[in-house]
């Protein structure tokens, strides 16, 4: 049965009817989603690239016609029809109000979130909790289908060693200390605006704020860490601005989209080959904002939140190990990932730190009080209560 449509994004078809470019998007017997996407490459330019400079998706697509994409449930440039589709941003959010109704449904004898076992990167956990798969419910699954997903996408976008620009790389000491001196111009940035505006703040997010920017020189010595052993693994080119808006959920699997990378960086910065922990850590920042959102947009009666409070917690651990397990166990044996799980917890804290200080921007100049989510996020990584670390 058709599940939605996929049709060339070029300047040329968009310029003329689509409707002659159009292919379906096909359910296999399995049950997985099949793209059937045609043209690719097609007089590509959908990006006004810099002067000698090609487009990160004229790239992409270049590579596309010679074989590169090696997953059929990673689409590079194509225009999906979102009428037949619902982003992951939005099923997720679902997923969370349903479960904040079955914890307070289930807590009303008094229950509390059941232990956590460590971190979700050093700790084995062959099942979890029953509590928890009641609690979250399907989504669980979800998470685990989204990192797999995510994994083949890069083991895909790593594939390609007879083309430099998407030849996989190894991380070097001068890449490495490149890699600290952005961390650290981003952060005095981010840090900066944030010590003009805190006082600024509501009340209750004042303190979160006042407590990050204490925190200043132990984000700095955090972020110091990846010049001070050689790192293993792979930098490959990412998708570079994924989160769960940049997904559709087609009611049984995900489709992944939009690979223009960050707007706000420059297209020769967008082209750089990172860990692609990058993307990773980008997914559980998104995680997080879905988990603290409900409580924040009204979609929680107040009289509930602080009762809630914990259990979003415990939502976003769970969710973020499922996601971490299936990325790990589908993209390790690639050798993209570091060999020791130090490694990858390193990248994964300064990435998540990287993403969130972005946030703590982006939150101050448009919606000051939403602030508290990466202020949080931040806060926690500092004081190693994060989940997805």
């Amino acid at each position: 049965m058709p599940r939605g449509l996929i049709r060339d994004y070029s300047r040329r078809t968009r310029a003329a009817d689509r409707a002659s470019f159009t292919t379906p998007l096909f359910e296999t017997a399995d049950g997985n989603v099949e793209l059937d996407v045609l043209h690719w490459g097609d007089a590509v330019e959908v990006d006004q690239p810099e002067p000698g400079i090609p487009s990160p998706r004229q790239r992409v697509a270049k590579a596309g016609t010679t074989g590169f994409v090696q997953s059929e449930h990673v689409v590079i440039l194509a225009y999906v029809d979102r009428r037949r589709e619902g982003d992951a941003w939005r099923y997720t959010l679902d997923a969370v109000d349903h479960y904040f109704e079955r914890v307070l449904t289930g807590t009303a004898d008094g229950g509390a979130p059941v232990e956590r076992p460590g971190s979700v990167l050093s700790v084995d956990v062959a099942e979890y909790p029953p509590v928890i798969g009641e609690m979250v419910g399907i989504y669980l699954e979800s998470a685990r289908l989204l990192g797999q997903r995510t994994a083949e996408l890069h083991v895909a976008l790593g594939s390609r060693d007879d083309d430099p620009a998407f030849a996989p790389e190894p991380f070097t000491g001068l890449y490495q200390r490149s890699l600290y001196q952005s961390l650290r111009s981003k952060a005095e940035l981010s840090l900066t605006l944030l010590g003009k505006r805190v006082r600024s703040l509501p009340p209750d997010v004042r303190g979160i704020g006042e407590a990050v920017l204490n925190g200043r020189d132990a984000i700095m010595t955090r972020f110091r860490t990846v010049t001070q052993r050689q790192l293993t693994g792979m930098r490959i080119r990412c998708h570079g601005d994924y989160h769960l808006g940049q997904v559709l959920y087609t009611g049984r699997d995900f489709v992944i989209l939009d690979f223009e990378g960050e707007p706000a960086l420059s297209l020769g910065q967008r082209r750089l080959k990172r860990s692609p922990l990058v993307d990773v850590a980008g997914m559980l920042r998104s995680f997080d904002y879905a988990a603290e959102s409900a409580l924040l947009d009204g979609r929680v009666r107040p009289e509930d939140v602080e009762t809630l409070k914990p259990w979003m917690d415990e939502w976003r651990y769970w969710v973020s190990r499922s996601f971490l397990d299936a990325y790990r166990e589908t993209a390790a044996p690639t050798g993209l990932l570091p060999r020791n799980v130090e490694d990858v917890r390193l990248l994964l804290e300064c990435y998540q730190l990287e993403k969130a200080l972005y946030e703590v921007t982006y939150e101050l100049n448009h919606r000051p009080s939403w602030s508290r989510i990466p202020l949080r996020g931040i806060r926690d990584l500092l004081q190693g209560r994060s989940g997805a670390t």
